[in-house]
């Protein structure tokens, strides 16, 4: 069922969504002040976004040039589907350092959020001619996925392989390596990414959906032994479907929350389509 579901067009907005939900990565290496991003990754983490974003905004308003800090603070906005914001500091930067690799490459992440892989492709571009951008594996993964969603698998996959070089121990780069190969029809290559991703991230959503080791993950700790041989019962049956059932329905709730939003931006920019006067079937009882 999981893998039928993936070949649907839902499994787009799926995928697109996990990447809103993923843990911040810092784009690129720090210029300034490293530690301060790292310190507001790691409140992220541990779910004190306020204190992490409270973090973040004091010291852009000390150092408004901090790199490190205001790309963190437009991941972690990305992270929260606040694309906007992810635009806004973005060009902020871009103000500062013009076609800056981390800061092109999360708007290429935020046009391919909204479905526009070609505009993604542009900033992706922009990204590997600036300065420092062919050491950029943000730009190179941006590259990848633009290409992905424009059905280019082979230079897809030669993108993802690079960005896959130049960070070997960040998730998204092995990410980017697996979905091209996938796309492109090469499970064998895709199986072996996702495992790696899996490897540098066990609890990735998109990598055990796609390798089907389940919806559930166990952090800190391996999951008991269980007796395949005896049948689960009472209260154990229904912890686990609980379980199960709780993760389908966030994945869903969530692809619902960003197709919800664009429908909203939709009917703001063009109004609504409103039946001509007229036109409506008339029930036959109100004959």
């Amino acid at each position: 069922m999981v893998a039928l579901f993936l070949r649907t067009s839902a499994a787009g907005a799926l995928l697109g969504l996990l990447v809103c939900s993923a843990p911040a990565v810092v784009a690129d290496t720090p210029v300034v002040a490293p530690g301060v991003a790292e310190q507001a990754q790691a409140l992220y983490h541990a779910d004190r976004l306020g204190e992490a974003l409270t973090l973040l905004e004091t010291r852009l308003a000390e150092v408004p040039t901090d790199r490190a800090a205001r790309l963190t603070l437009a991941e972690i906005t990305r992270k929260r589907c606040d694309l906007d914001g992810v635009l806004e500091h973005t060009a902020t930067l871009l103000t500062q350092r013009p076609n800056d690799p981390g800061a092109r490459a999360e708007m290429a992440d935020v046009f391919l959020l909204r479905g526009q892989p070609q505009v993604a492709l542009g900033h992706a571009e922009k990204a590997l001619a600036g300065p420092g951008g062919q050491a950029s594996a943000l730009a190179w993964r941006a590259h990848a996925l633009a290409l992905v969603d424009l059905a280019r698998y082979s230079e897809a996959r030669r993108s993802a392989a690079r960005a896959s070089q130049l960070a070997p121990s960040n998730y998204r780069m092995w990410e980017a390596v697996a979905r091209a190969a996938f796309r492109g029809g090469d499970m064998a290559a895709s199986r072996a990414a996702y495992q790696r991703v899996l490897q540098l991230d066990p609890d990735h959503e998109e990598a055990n959906l796609r390798l089907g080791s389940g919806f559930v993950r166990f952090v800190g700790h391996e999951p008991p032994e269980v007796d395949e041989e005896r049948p689960l019962v009472g209260g154990e049956l229904l912890d686990q479907l609980d379980r199960e059932v709780a993760v389908r329905v966030g994945q869903v709730l969530r692809v619902v929350r960003v197709v919800l939003a664009d429908t909203l931006v939709v009917a703001e920019e063009h109004g609504p389509a409103l039946p001509e006067e007229g036109s409506l079937p008339t029930h036959p009882a109100a004959k």
